[in-house]
């Protein structure tokens, strides 16, 4: 009979019910890029050229986070006026931009 662990399913089985890979971490690790994909979030920190921009899966009102190394806060609008609130680290920026605005 094969090993049934409802905290480590595999995803996928051998014949024997022995799961062969990933087994429960990598699941959970999926949720991070759940907010990554609602805000349209693309940075590129490298250089002097640095940009973060948004395209956001919603219409305004919102309120995504921002997800980045060392740097943690939100992106929120009303209407249109936008707003970043750094809540965690710092950014030096060229460029910011929501929806290319």
């Amino acid at each position: 009979e094969g090993v049934n662990d409802q905290w480590a399913t595999a995803a996928i089985s051998d014949t024997d019910g022995y799961g062969m890979c990933i087994s429960h971490y990598g699941y959970h690790m999926t949720s991070w890029h759940v907010p990554l994909a609602l805000s349209g979030q693309v940075a590129d920190l490298t250089g002097q050229n640095a940009s973060l921009a948004f395209a956001p899966a919603f219409t305004p009102p919102y309120e995504l986070p921002i997800f980045l190394p060392g740097v943690v806060g939100t992106l929120a609008a009303s209407g249109t006026d936008f707003t970043v609130k750094l809540t965690v680290g710092s950014l030096k920026l060229q460029t910011l931009s929501v929806h290319g605005l």
